[in-house]
């Protein structure tokens, strides 16, 4: 068993080509890619979910996901390697149409959605465009409501779509903002927003990774 499997992984970790060396490319791992490369392709959905126990593996997919569009060549060449020919053609098919991804790589800790979301766009951004980050999107300020959240996403959306790139936002213990927003009575409709508003409209793409199903969440 490759060194991977022994502890656990964090989607928001620096990504480095060594890092992929490691990973086991199984046959869920494949077949959740050939599903998610066929409905974008198709374009019956830009959203997704992952469900699955802790331990089983999501977290890694997500980082291989973002691997696989990461700006960084050798990262994203290390992420193709791991992928038969045929899955590969089949990925590049869907996702190759853009020269670059914004990856936006979150991990709740219970807290606000919208910060987490808001630091996590930021950190993204400046790995994306480096120092030449344009003004403004550098000049974002930290949202107050999940309107202004969604504006600046659309904002983002509508630069990289210039610059033939995309957006993707791939969201880990996405169970924590429901259990918070239960506990606490907060309004978390910017997620159905997020799919009705733009997500269908632009190259923009979300996973959320969770633990249990929504129901579960709701009882």
């Amino acid at each position: 068993i490759k060194a991977t499997y022994h502890s656990s992984t964090r989607i928001d970790e620096p990504l480095s080509d060594k890092f992929f060396r490691n990973i086991i490319f199984h046959d869920t791992y494949k077949n959740l890619l050939i599903r998610i490369a066929n409905l974008s392709e198709e374009k019956i959905r830009h959203g997704y979910t992952l469900t699955g126990p802790y331990g089983s593996g999501k977290s890694t997919f997500g980082l291989l996901l973002s691997g696989l569009l990461a700006s960084d060549n050798k990262v994203r060449k290390s992420a193709e390697d791991l992928l038969p020919p045929e899955d590969l053609k089949l990925f590049k098919k869907t996702f190759s149409k853009r020269n670059n991804w914004v990856v936006v790589k979150v991990v709740s800790g219970g807290d606000s959605f919208i910060n987490e979301i808001f630091f996590a766009l930021q950190k993204s951004l400046s790995d994306f465009f480096g120092s030449k980050t344009p003004k403004e999107l550098s000049n974002l300020k930290k949202p107050r409501t999940y309107k202004k959240l969604l504006e600046q996403l659309e904002l983002v959306a509508k630069y990289v779509e210039k610059k033939n790139a995309g957006l993707f936002i791939i969201y880990d213990e996405l169970g924590k903002v429901f259990e918070n927003a239960q506990k606490n009575n907060i309004d978390i409709h910017f997620f159905q927003e997020l799919e009705e508003r733009f997500l269908r409209n632009y190259p923009f793409f979300f996973l959320g990774i969770l633990h249990q199903s929504f129901e579960e969440y709701a009882k």
